[in-house]
This record gives structure tokens, C-alpha cells and sequence, in this order.
């Protein structure tokens, strides 16, 4: 137990025998790789596992990815994957410490007090020396207990007040342990809802007064819980986080569920909430008036460390493909996009993200928000309330499109000419139509590669397309101003005269091309 026995039990022992029994016939009744269908059903088998539905997107992409021709392929890129989502540290308890402290907490009922037994049980059968702390002082029966589990695995027990501080009872009890030469010491506490504000400050108060009773302690702070809650466990770990940092996990009563998916879920979640992506979702290539080619593109993306772009050209997504492609290479997201020329006289932009085909140009702008979703698109306003008409939502703009379309998105910050009072006019309108305008981003309208990538970004929660989109429409993004840079002044009126000269002539022949 405080050693691995080899890392030969894969992914499909850890998620329990009803879940994999889900998972493998769920695979194998799919068909194979490069049957029609054969990845919606993919997808549609791991959330049923209650690996959540940006999750199950996500490895359902990464196995699509990898092209496989078989179904033994598939299921060994499923397996890959959801490795991958997991959590890499070691998969023992540190107990190398003596005596080490093995703090379990969770909600009511979630199997604390079991677990704390069968620990205990598991670590004497190693050969430690083990102390069960019973420090749930609050529940009827809660030390009896405790005690009855430490009996019958065969280690001693400690028990605190009844109605006592549970923090004076782990310190007592881990003092105990210390003085008199145990091993470990496992410490049941009493269960709460992480909503309970002043029981998890007091979870955190355990936690403070262990490690003025032992350096160190907590060395384990094993969060239990219930297996048949499934994805609930998420909203529990974030937070119980907060008030002592998780080291592992505990879920109890995995036989009796399918939901075994959400130990993948769980583990990817809490490797989340310390991760923090940065996207530049506003880039133009040579597909439009940009300066660089994709390939420039994506070497200055991996070069800045950003984790996504979108190629977002003018009126055309010709350089879409070849980007993505690009982009997986080396290792940076790349997200299908266009921003959209609308309807003379305004012809004002508007950013579609997660695009399928090209939307027409010269639309209403609401008609031209409709046309992205419906195709699953997200439409984001780019570059708003310029100091000239062309090209900028102005404000009456965007309340009359508010009266009957909603956006996913809106560049709160960005780089084209502006002003302080056009910004703050901008930031008080935003906070007033939020609901309509969705998250707040920000976006370099990249036209230079290195020059200009990364100037301002967009900050989402994990580093995936899906978990960009996810954000998006959780609307926790978070607009940034990352870098200052020069573009060189020839390189800029180039580009102009490409904006300026060569693309209002290509937008020309569209239009006569479609009449």
C-alpha cells in the first residue's frame, strides 16, 4: 500500500467492474473506427460513464486524432487517453514519514469512517504500526464507531471528546502517535457539505493545528468520495480544495455503479484547477490581409507558449485546414473560425469560433449570428465601439442586436485604435448586457505573426479546444494584456495596402459573383 506493486493494473482497474463492463461493450457495440457514427457513439458511451460531456468530447477527439483502423487500436487510444486526463503522481500513499498522518474528510455518508478502516487495516498488513484517530466528535455513535473498525483491523484506537474540537483531538492523537512510536496515524474526521462555510473553515483549522503537532502533517489528505454520486464529486473537490489541498482521492462504493467515469473526470478536474490556458483567439493569415503564412502562425503560437489560436480570417477559411494541421504537429490548438464582413452600409465584423464551413459575407448581422449557430458555432464580437463606423459594433449597433439575437463572446479587450472614454463606455455597456453578450475575451487581431501574436489573450480554465469552448460558455474566461510589441513600420504599410486595396476588391467579386 505504501509501495506500488508495479503499475500493471491499467486504466480499466481503476474505474470498476460495472463501468468497464459499460465501457468495453459500449466500444465494441459502436462498430468499428471507419464506420459512419462510430465516434458520436464513442462520445455518447463515456458520458453515460459519467465522465461529464467536455470530457468525453475531448478524449473523443483525441482518439479520432490518432486515426485508428481497428478496434483494438481504438481501445488502446481510449485507454491512452483517459491515462492521459488522469492524475501522474504516484498512485501510493507517502507515508514515508514517522509517524505520517493520513487525514480522510468528505461529505456525510460518503464511507469516511470504512475507509479509515480498511486503511488501517491494509497498512498493519504491511507491517505498520497504525493509531486510528476517531475525530468525528459531532455524530451520534461516530468514535464508537471508529473504534469498532480499529478493533477489527487489529490496530489501536484514539478517540477524542464526544462533542469536543476535533482539531484538539488530532492533535492529541497525533502527539500520541509520535510519543509512542507508531507508524502512521489515520484521522477520521466528521463529514460536511463543502457549502458549509464555517465547518470547512473549521476542516481547515485540522488541518493548521496537524502540522504544529507534526511537521509536515497532513502528509495524505485523502478526499472520500461516494462512487454512485458520480460527477457531483467535482463540485465537492473544488471545495474541499480550498481549504486543505487534495493529495488523493478515495471513491467508496464503486461496485454498485456504472458512474465509475467520474474518477477520470475528478482527477482531471483537480489537475484543472491549477491550470490556466492562454489563447489568442483573433488571428489572420495570408488567406485575407494577414502577413504570415499558417505555418509562421503556429511557430510564433508555440514559440509564445500559448496553448490555442483561432485562424480567424477575413470572408474565407481557406487557410483553416492546412493551420490545424500545422497546429498538431507542434503541439498548439488550433480553432476553425472567420471573422465576417456584414451587410453594406455598416458592414461592420463579427467573429464566428468552432465553424464547420464558411459563413457568407455581406448578411445582417444578426442574420450572419444565426448562420454561425446553426452550425454549432460561437459567435464573438470583435474590436467594438471603434472611433469610426467601418468595421466596429457601435453601441446602437449592438442593443437592437441584442433585441433579438444573443452573442457567445465580446473582445473587451483588444488592439485596434480606441480610446479611454470608448473603453469605458465599452466595459459599462458590457456590464449592463451581460447576458446577452456572453464571456468577456480578449484578442491581438493578430495580422504579423511574431510581431503581434500574444499581445493581449484570452485566460480559460485547462489548455483543450473543448475546454476553451467550455469556458466560453461558463463565461469565466479572462482577458489579458500579456506582452508589448513593435510591429516594423514598412511591415504595417504593406498590410495596410492589403487590407485596404486587395481585399475590398476580392470582397467585390464575391458580391458580383453572387448576384
Amino acid at each position: 500500500m505504501s509501495e506500488p506493486a508495479g503499475q500493471t493494473a491499467g486504466i480499466w482497474g481503476r474505474v470498476a467492474q460495472r463501468t468497464r463492463t459499460l465501457f468495453q461493450e459500449g466500444l465494441r457495440a459502436a462498430g468499428m473506427p471507419l464506420d459512419a457514427g462510430f465516434y458520436e457513439e464513442l462520445e455518447e458511451v463515456l458520458v453515460a460513464g459519467d465522465l461529464g460531456p467536455r470530457l468525453a468530447a475531448r478524449v473523443t477527439e483525441g482518439v479520432r486524432r490518432k486515426r485508428p483502423n481497428t478496434l483494438d487500436l481504438a481501445r488502446l487510444f481510449l485507454e491512452q487517453e483517459l491515462v492521459a486526463a488522469m492524475s501522474q503522481q504516484p498512485r501510493w500513499l507517502n507515508v514515508a514519514a514517522k509517524p505520517s498522518a493520513v487525514l480522510l474528510y468528505g461529505i456525510n455518508g460518503a464511507g469516511k469512517t470504512t475507509t479509515a478502516g480498511k486503511l488501517a487495516h491494509g497498512l498493519a498488513r504491511d507491517g505498520r504500526k497504525v493509531l486510528l484517530v476517531a475525530a468525528d466528535t459531532y455524530r451520534a455513535a461516530g468514535i464508537e464507531q471508529a473504534l469498532a473498525w480499529a478493533e477489527r483491523a487489529g490496530v489501536e484506537g484514539f478517540a477524542g471528546r464526544p462533542g469536543g474540537d476535533a482539531a484538539a483531538a488530532v492533535f492529541d492523537g497525533l502527539k500520541l502517535a509520535a510519543a509512542r512510536g507508531f507508524d502512521v496515524a489515520v484521522v477520521d474526521t466528521a463529514g460536511r457539505l463543502q457549502t458549509q462555510q464555517n465547518l470547512v473553515a473549521e476542516l481547515a483549522k485540522v488541518g493548521r493545528v496537524a502540522g504544529r503537532a507534526l511537521e509536515g502533517a497532513p502528509h495524505e489528505s485523502l478526499l472520500v468520495l461516494d462512487g454512485v454520486l458520480g460527477q457531483s464529486g467535482l463540485a465537492q473537490a473544488r471545495g474541499f480544495h480550498d481549504a486543505i489541498p487534495i493529495t488523493g482521492l478515495v471513491l467508496a462504493k464503486m461496485d454498485g455503479t456504472a458512474k465509475g467515469g467520474a474518477v477520470v473526470a475528478i482527477e482531471e478536474a483537480l489537475g484543472v484547477l491549477s491550470t490556466l490556458g492562454r489563447a489568442d483567439p483573433h488571428c489572420h493569415t495570408t488567406a485575407s490581409d494577414g502577413m504570415v503564412e499558417p505555418a509562421e502562425l503556429v511557430a510564433a503560437a508555440r514559440a509564445l507558449k500559448l496553448d490555442l489560436i483561432a485562424v480567424t480570417d477575413h470572408d474565407t477559411m481557406a487557410s483553416v485546414a492546412e493551420t490545424v494541421a500545422l497546429g498538431e504537429a507542434a503541439g498548439v490548438t488550433v480553432v476553425a473560425g472567420q471573422e465576417i464582413t456584414t451587410a453594406w452600409p455598416a458592414q461592420t465584423h463579427l467573429v464566428g469560433w468552432f465553424l464547420e464551413k464558411s459563413v457568407r459575407m455581406g448578411m445582417s448581422l444578426a442574420d450572419s449570428v444565426a448562420a454561425i449557430h446553426d452550425q454549432g458555432g460561437l459567435a464573438m464580437i470583435p474590436h467594438p465601439f471603434m472611433p469610426f463606423w467601418f468595421a466596429s459594433c457601435q453601441e446602437g449597433m449592438l442593443a437592437r442586436l441584442l433585441e433579438t439575437q444573443t452573442v457567445d463572446a465580446i473582445e473587451i479587450e483588444h488592439t485596434a485604435p480606441t480610446t479611454a472614454a470608448r473603453q469605458a463606455a465599452l466595459h459599462r455597456f458590457y456590464e449592463l448586457h451581460r447576458a446577452g453578450l456572453g464571456a468577456a475575451v480578449g484578442g491581438s487581431d493578430c495580422h504579423f505573426g511574431r510581431h503581434d501574436l500574444g499581445r493581449i489573450v484570452t485566460e480559460f480554465e485547462g489548455t483543450s479546444a473543448a475546454d476553451f469552448r467550455a469556458a466560453l460558455e461558463a463565461r469565466t474566461t479572462r482577458p489579458l494584456r500579456a506582452r508589448h510589441a513593435r510591429v516594423p513600420l514598412a511591415l504595417i504599410a504593406r498590410q495596410q495596402a492589403r487590407s485596404l486595396v486587395r481585399l475590398p476588391l476580392r470582397r467585390l467579386r464575391s458580391q458580383l459573383q453572387q448576384r
